[in-house]
């Protein structure tokens, strides 16, 4: 994979875990073992505002330079930030059952 590519997806990765510290625990990843989710609307603008950031970095990439595997990841990466971001925006949080 592109290591600008990888440095990327990982940064979201880590963030997306980070964000959602038991679902990090349900996969397996301890880090955050000890944290809850914070869902203050303060922090869930910055969440957004560093994915928005992340997904503003996409744009650098040259989809037609890269090799059919890392223009799938590429993909995948922007519809999965797409995701969170609106997500984040509808407050969906605020109407879990």
């Amino acid at each position: 994979m592109d290591a600008d590519l990888q440095a990327l997806s990982e940064q979201f990765w880590n963030a997306r875990l980070a964000a959602d510290p038991l679902g990090a625990s349900l996969l397996g990843d301890h880090r955050f073992d000890a944290d809850l989710p914070d869902l203050s609307a303060d922090a869930q603008a910055t969440h957004a505002g560093r994915l928005r950031t992340m997904l503003e970095r996409t744009d650098a990439f040259d989809d037609a330079a890269l090799p059919v595997a890392d223009r799938i990841n590429l993909a995948i990466l922007r519809f999965e930030l797409r995701s969170d971001i609106e997500a984040l925006d509808s407050a969906e949080a605020e109407y879990t059952v």
